[in-house]
């Protein structure tokens, strides 16, 4: 295993951090490498677990090109821009196909149109499934919601506010149907509970059981949950 190895005179205890992508490793002054070596060796579980975690968490690539790759529905998909006849945006197998008119291809803010074309595609997925999960949700719980809306949102998958009006992010489309559950049932219990207290995520247990799962879902693989900016 590689990594970078730092002697101190004032450390009494070896400390492993990932930096950057690379295992930093600082020990005292006192040990030899073939005991860091050991230390590291007996460490190297921990450290392929970082790693992977720090994968996974690496901003998007996406940039709106063709072989481009971008989550649909929890999995990673080869992004496909076509020409033809009509516009259209569909999934086929593990890609999502853009097709354009000759027109279209060749505009100069042709990322713009793609953004806008796979957000439309993003909001329609999202109010299919609403339609369907939403109400299968609401008769569970017997929590009902007074209007739904869809929308585009940085730093949050939805909102509750005190008229039990619920609002759902566009970008739900790029989570695993079983994270987009999760999400329908924590706005829903948040009718009952306006807040993260342990009562609300006990209500939340209650329904899905799982739900720290799912939650966790999110936080490893946030950064690859968006669209960039242009």
């Amino acid at each position: 295993m590689k990594y970078q190895l730092h002697f101190s005179n004032k450390r009494k205890t070896i400390a492993l951090q990932i930096k950057q992508g690379d295992l930093v490793v600082r020990a005292p002054a006192y040990l030899t490498k073939q005991q860091v070596e050991q230390f590291v060796l007996s460490k190297q579980a921990w450290v392929t677990k970082k790693l992977a975690i720090l994968e996974q968490q690496k901003p998007a690539t996406f940039s709106y090109q063709d072989g481009d790759s971008l989550f649909v529905f929890g999995k990673a998909r080869r992004f496909t821009v076509l020409m033809g006849d009509a516009q259209n945006v569909c999934l086929l197998e593990d890609s999502l196909v853009v097709t354009l008119t000759a027109s279209q291809s060749s505009l100069t803010n042709k990322a713009l149109l793609l953004k806008t074309l796979i957000l439309d595609w993003f909001r329609q997925q999202v109010d299919t499934y609403l339609q369907e999960k939403l109400f299968f949700y609401q008769n569970v719980t017997g929590l009902c919601a007074t209007s739904i809306k869809i929308r585009i949102y940085k730093s949050r998958w939805g909102s509750c506010n005190s008229k039990r009006a619920l609002t759902f992010n566009t970008l739900l489309a790029m989570v695993p149907k079983a994270v987009f559950d999760y999400v329908i049932v924590h706005e829903l219990c948040h009718i009952k509970h306006m807040n993260h207290s342990a009562a609300f995520w006990q209500l939340v247990a209650s329904y899905m059981p799982d739900y720290q799962q799912q939650k966790h879902w999110l936080k490893i693989n946030q950064k690859q949950l968006s669209l960039p900016e242009l």
